[in-house]
This record gives C-alpha cells, sequence and structure tokens, in this order.
C-alpha cells in the first residue's frame, strides 16, 4: 500500500482519543484537529503526532476539509475519535494493493451501545467510506453525518472499524442534544414542522429501529437504542419548530417596528 494519511477531527475527546490514535500509530502520518483547550485532548494527541492544530469549530464537513489539506498523501484514512482499527482491519489495509482503477474502500462498522455491539438497528454492518484517494474524494455537506463521496470504482471490504459512540448515559445525552440541535437546522429549512409531527416522527422512528430493523433481537439494549432514536428525532423536529415559531416572531417584531417607524 502507498503511504497513507490519518486524520481525526476532535472535541473534548480525552477519554478516548489515545485508543483511537494508537490504533493508528502505524500509519505514515496522522494530522488531528481539535476544536477545544477545555480538556487534555491535544495534549494526549501530541503523544502519538506532531502534527496536532487547533481550529475553532466550524462544521464536521468544514473541519475535515481543512484536515485533509494539511496532509501529504493522496490516500487518506478518515477516522474519528470514538473509533479505533483493530488488529485484523490493520493487516487488511496493509495487504490492500494500490491499483490505480480503485479510488476507495468502504469498511464495515461496528458499533457499540453501552459496551454492547449492536448488530440489528441498522447498526451493522453500517458501511462508511473511510479508506480514499484525496484526488477522487468530495465531502457531502451537512450539519451531522457528513460523509464522503468517492468517484468509482470502490471496494466494500469486509474489515471492521470499532465504533465507541456511546459509552455512558451522560455522553449519550449530550450526543443526542448536539446532533438534534445540528439536525435542526436542516430539518427548518427543508420541511414543515409541527408540535404533531415531532410527536409522530419521534415515534415511527422508534417504531421502525425497534420492530421493523429488528431491535427487538436486541433485547433492553435493543429498546434504549430505538427509544434514544425516536427520541432524537423527537427533539430535532420539536428544535426544528421552534426555530420557525421565533424566526416568525422576528419577522413579526421586525414588520411592526417598520411599520411603526413609516407611520411616525
Amino acid at each position: 500500500m502507498q503511504p497513507i494519511s490519518a486524520i481525526v477531527i476532535a472535541g473534548e475527546e480525552e477519554h478516548q482519543i489515545g485508543l483511537c490514535l494508537q490504533s493508528i500509530s502505524w500509519l505514515d502520518e496522522i494530522i488531528v484537529v481539535c476544536s477545544s483547550r477545555n480538556d487534555s485532548t491535544i495534549d494526549i494527541a501530541k503523544e502519538y503526532t506532531n502534527k496536532v492544530y487547533f481550529r475553532e469549530w466550524s462544521g464536521y464537513a468544514q473541519q475535515k476539509e481543512y484536515a485533509i489539506s494539511l496532509t501529504k498523501h493522496e490516500w487518506i484514512l478518515s477516522i474519528d475519535a470514538d473509533e479505533i482499527i483493530p488488529q485484523d482491519t490493520k493487516e487488511t489495509i496493509k495487504e490492500l494493493q494500490s491499483e490505480s482503477m480503485v479510488n476507495g474502500y468502504y469498511f464495515k462498522r461496528k458499533n457499540y451501545f453501552l459496551g454492547k455491539w449492536i448488530k440489528h438497528c441498522d447498526w451493522y454492518p453500517d458501511f462508511q467510506p473511510r479508506l480514499f484517494k484525496k484526488s477522487y474524494t468530495s465531502i457531502i455537506k451537512r450539519e451531522v453525518h457528513e460523509s464522503f463521496e468517492i468517484s468509482p470504482p470502490v471496494i466494500y471490504l469486509n474489515a471492521d472499524i470499532i465504533h465507541n459512540t456511546h459509552p455512558d448515559l451522560k455522553r449519550l445525552v449530550n450526543k443526542i442534544n448536539t446532533y438534534s440541535s445540528l439536525a435542526s437546522i436542516e430539518k427548518t429549512k427543508s420541511v414543515n414542522v409541527s408540535v404533531f409531527k415531532a410527536v409522530l416522527h419521534g415515534l415511527s422512528a422508534f417504531l421502525n429501529h425497534f420492530i421493523a430493523r429488528g431491535g427487538w433481537r436486541e433485547g433492553k439494549y435493543g429498546f434504549l437504542v430505538s427509544y434514544f432514536h425516536g427520541f432524537t428525532c423527537f427533539l430535532t423536529y420539536l428544535k426544528a419548530w421552534e426555530r420557525k415559531r421565533s424566526s416568525r416572531g422576528e419577522r413579526g417584531r421586525t414588520s411592526a417596528t417598520s411599520n411603526g417607524a413609516g407611520g411616525s
């Protein structure tokens, strides 16, 4: 395999970034872009690479674009701070042939919820584009769940990435609040929302995950995954409704002020 540059974007990740960086320490270059100085994330990252940069948060896609701009190799491995490359996937990557006709690879992602690997709820295999040629790749920009778009041909590998997405309830609640706030921005732009729709979409999302996507097979963990997915959906629509309500109120106040100014 040709030389590979790894990129990692991080906020306050002191509890897990060490494991992430240790799992990719064998790569040719590691770029870490941090958006917070509130904990020891930067100090821990510097133990694994001398290419650690601070950049004010500008969005997931924008942070990753910046990280890629700092790399010196054509091949890029993108990994999140709460992810780990296991030993067998490391060996798979080392054995890959850097054929010019292949522009990127997708990996299976093993998502863990409170320490348990979730195989249903559409949480596995959860293929993700993670290893690619930067000259043939662009970023699909969203407020959340941004992704890489790789020009074909690509290969889907039988290799896993470990994702400790929700290690405990405190970080789960924080992530739900952050993601629903960001997702609500897109919902505000694209759909009509109401409190009724928030409840309906939340309930529908729960039932879809728990019944249609087999969450019930995971027992109590599947119920919790499905519940929190539905709750996130509910919060997203409710926050979008609140945004539109506030926006209408602001326009009304502006209009009233303008009319008052014109009458005086």
